[in-house]
């Protein structure tokens, strides 16, 4: 597993009451339910951020409260960014590292460079 791998999935939106959940299918409802009571939260319900079905990204398109939409969203764009998970250090250390290598071989930026790759002459040209 991956830091970004273990971040996504120790994460969960615990939702406390059904009517919250309206939109989702009774299977969803279920897994939701599931989840909950792995994470001890027993009698609630939990959309985690996990990859398998892409639970999460079914759950924005179906779910029919904003609010709980939103919070969904917003868990979802704050992972990795803070306690063991975070990866924030990592990303900006590997673009530098790649910036580096793109002036290094006379690349105006990394996309000049990786473009450049994949053969396509120029980032202008793609």
């Amino acid at each position: 597993k991956t830091l970004l791998t273990e971040g996504r999935n120790a994460q969960a939106l615990v939702i406390d009451f059904e009517e919250d959940l309206a939109g989702l299918s009774k299977e969803a409802m279920g897994k939701a339910a599931e989840e909950a009571k792995k994470r001890g939260h027993e009698g609630k319900y939990a959309i985690t951020l996990d990859s398998s079905g892409r639970r999460w990204q079914n759950a924005l398109c179906t779910l029919e409260k904003r609010t709980i939409r939103e919070q969904l969203m917003k868990l979802s764009a704050s992972r990795n960014t803070d306690g063991e998970f975070d990866t924030r250090l990592i990303i900006t250390k590997l673009a530098k590292l790649r910036a580096e290598k793109a002036a290094v071989l006379g690349h105006p930026h990394y996309a000049s460079f990786n473009l450049q790759e994949m053969a396509i002459e120029t980032y202008e040209a793609a």
